[in-house]
C-alpha cells in the first residue's frame, strides 16, 4: 500500500477499531459490575423492608405461614422474589405464586438457601434450581422470642448472564453504535485532512516530475502558512532558483561557443589559406596565428579563474598589505600604458595611514588590473584615471574602500546591474580585441568577495565612472 492516504485511513480504520474493543469491553465489565452493586444493594433494602413489614406483623399477632399475601405487595415486575423459611427449612411463605409449592433446603450451619422449582418439559417434570444472591436477614417469629426464620431474596431475571445481562446488553449495544458512530466521523475527518495534507504533497510531487522532464517552469501553490506551506515555499524557491540555473548555464554554453568560434574561426580560415597557398607562411601571418592563439588561451584562462570562483576554489595566500603600497605597484603596471594612450594615472593617497588589509598580493593585483584596464580603454585622450583608498565610511566594519575612478564615456543606467554578469559588454559593438569577453569584471567580483569584500559601481553618461571595493583590515599581529 503505497497511498499516503490509504494508510493515514488504514491506521485511523485500525486505532478506532482497537477504540471500539476497547470501549465495549470496559463498559461490558464496567457496567455489570455497577449493576450488580445497585442490584445487591437494592435487594438488601427490600429484603430490609420486607422483614420489618413481616416483624411488626408477626409482633402484632400474625401466622408467619399466612404472611404470603403480605410478602405478595413486595411482589413487582422486576423486583426480586421474597421467601421465608424457618430454621428447620421449611417454606412459609413466598412472595410471588410460583414459589408457593417450591422445594426448600437450608443449611443451618451456614445459612445456604437451596430453591427448586419444578418446571414442565414435555410430559416431564423437573427440578430447576434458583439462584440465592445476598444474605438473608433473621425474623424473630415466636411468642417465646427463640423462634426465628429467615427472609431471602430471590432474583426476578431468569435470563442467561443474571438479572444484569439485558441491560449489559442494551448499554453495550448503545455503545457500540455510539462508537461506531465515532470511528466512521473519524474516518470522514481523516480523509478530508488527508486531501489537504496529503493534495499539495501529490503536487510536489506532480511538480517535481515535470521537472525531471525538463519543465523548469513547474511550480506549486501556497494555499497555507503551516508546515506544508513553507515546504511549498521552498519548492518554488528552489524551482526558480534551479530554472535561472539552467538559464545562466545554456547561457553561458552559447556564450562560450560564440567566444570560441571566432578565434577558431580565424586560425582555421589562416592556416586553409596558407595550405591553399593563398596567404604565405610569413613571420606577420604567423604573429596573426599567434595572436588567436593568445585570445584563446586568455579565454580559457578566465574561464577556469570564474569557474573555480564560482564553485568556491579560489585559493588565496593572505598576507597584510599596505594599501598605499598596492595602489603604487597598480599604477606602475599601467603607467606606460596611460601615457601611451594620453591619459593621466594618478594616486590620491589618504592623508592618515591607513591600516593594512588582509588579502592575497597577486589576487589583489588581478583585481586592479582588470578595473585599470577597463577604465583606460572606455576614458578618451586627455582624460585622468585615479586609484584612491580611504576607510570604509559607516559601512563594513574593518574594511578599507578601495576606488578606480576615470572621467570615460560612462555607463547607461540600464547597463549597470548587468556590468557583473559573465560575458556582458556594455558596448556590444566592441569586438573582442578591444572589449575583451565579458569575463573581466565576474572575475572582479568573485575575487572581491572570497576577500570578505563587497563591489560597486556608480557611473553616469559623460561623467565618469566609479568602482568602489573594500577589503578587510587584517588582524594585528
Amino acid at each position: 500500500m503505497r497511498s499516503l492516504r490509504a494508510r493515514l485511513l488504514l491506521i485511523v480504520g485500525f486505532v478506532s477499531a482497537v477504540a471500539v474493543a476497547t470501549v465495549v469491553l470496559v463498559s461490558r465489565v464496567g457496567v455489570r459490575t455497577e449493576f450488580r452493586r445497585f442490584e445487591t444493594r437494592a435487594r438488601a433494602f427490600a429484603v430490609e423492608d420486607a422483614a420489618e413489614a413481616i416483624q411488626t406483623w408477626v409482633d402484632e399477632g400474625g401466622n408467619p405461614h399466612e404472611s404470603s399475601r403480605l410478602l405478595s405487595r413486595f411482589d413487582r415486575p422486576g423486583h426480586d422474589a421474597l421467601v421465608l423459611v424457618d430454621s428447620t427449612g421449611q417454606l412459609l411463605s413466598a412472595s410471588t405464586p410460583r414459589l408457593h409449592d417450591a422445594v426448600v433446603r437450608l443449611d443451618s450451619m451456614s445459612n445456604r438457601l437451596d430453591i427448586f422449582v419444578q418446571r414442565l418439559e414435555g410430559a416431564q417434570k423437573r427440578l430447576e434450581r434458583m439462584k440465592i444472591e445476598g444474605a438473608p436477614h433473621e425474623l424473630i417469629i415466636g411468642q417465646d422470642g427463640r423462634t426465628r426464620a429467615m427472609l431471602f431474596g430471590v432474583p426476578a431475571f431468569e435470563s442467561k448472564g443474571g438479572p444484569a445481562a439485558p441491560y449489559v446488553r442494551s448499554v453495550n449495544q448503545w455503545m457500540v453504535g455510539a462508537v461506531a458512530a465515532a470511528a466512521l466521523l473519524a474516518l470522514l475527518v481523516t480523509w478530508l485532512l488527508s486531501r489537504r495534507i496529503v493534495g499539495p504533497v501529490e503536487a510536489l510531487t506532480g511538480a517535481v516530475r515535470r521537472m525531471e522532464h525538463g519543465d523548469w517552469n513547474a511550480r506549486v501553490a501556497v494555499r497555507s502558512r503551516d508546515e506544508i506551506g513553507e515546504l511549498s515555499r521552498a519548492f518554488n524557491a528552489m524551482a526558480e532558483s534551479l530554472a535561472q540555473n539552467e538559464t545562466l548555464r545554456r547561457q553561458m554554453v552559447s556564450d562560450v561557443a560564440h567566444e570560441l568560434r571566432t578565434p577558431l574561426t580565424n586560425i582555421r580560415a589562416q592556416l586553409e589559406a596558407i595550405e591553399d597557398g593563398i596567404v604565405p607562411a610569413d613571420k606577420e601571418t604567423i604573429g596573426s596565428l599567434h595572436e588567436e592563439a593568445l585570445l584563446l588561451a586568455r579565454l580559457i584562462e578566465d574561464l577556469q579563474e570564474l569557474s573555480a570562483a564560482e564553485a568556491g576554489r579560489l585559493r588565496l595566500e593572505r598576507v597584510a598589505v599596505e594599501p598605499g603600497d598596492a595602489l603604487e605597484a597598480a599604477a606602475s603596471a599601467f603607467r606606460a600604458r596611460a601615457d601611451a594612450a594620453g591619459i593621466t594615472l594618478d594616486v590620491e593617497a589618504h592623508a592618515d595611514p591607513l591600516p593594512a588589509v588582509s588579502a592575497d598580493p597577486g589576487r589583489l593585483a588581478q583585481v586592479f588590473r582588470n578595473l585599470l584596464a577597463n577604465a583606460l580603454t572606455h576614458t578618451p585622450r586627455g582624460g585622468r584615471v585615479v586609484l584612491g583608498a580611504a576607510p570604509e565610511p559607516g559601512g563594513t566594519a574593518g574594511a578599507v574602500r578601495f576606488e578606480v575612478r576615470d572621467t570615460g564615456e560612462g555607463i547607461a543606467p540600464d547597463h549597470l546591474p548587468h556590468l557583473f554578469d559573465r560575458f556582458y559588454r556594455a558596448d556590444p559593438s566592441r569586438s573582442r580585441a578591444t572589449g575583451g569577453a565579458g569575463l573581466g569584471l565576474a572575475i572582479v567580483r568573485h575575487l572581491v568577495e572570497a576577500h570578505g569584500g563587497a563591489i560597486t559601481v556608480s557611473s553616469e553618461p559623460g561623467s565618469g565612472t566609479v568602482v568602489a571595493f573594500t577589503i578587510p583590515i587584517a588582524p594585528p599581529r
